[in-house]
């Protein structure tokens, strides 16, 4: 088992900012891991690697 296999994520986008926010919940806990807005990117590396510029998620 890999280590993030022992948690999950929680992804919050929001269209009218735009931004987005995510958290690790380990243990029942959740973990904030990063928030961007409008251009500011957001590079998440788990579960998997990925970039989000949340004003390009409404192009």
């Amino acid at each position: 088992m890999t280590s993030w296999m022992a948690s999950y994520y929680v992804w919050v986008v929001d269209p009218e900012v735009p931004s987005v926010t995510a958290w690790e919940v380990r243990k029942g806990a959740y973990h904030l891991v990063g928030e961007a807005k409008g251009e500011e990117s957001l590079a998440l590396p788990l579960p998997f690697p990925l970039t989000i510029v949340p004003a390009r998620l409404l192009d």
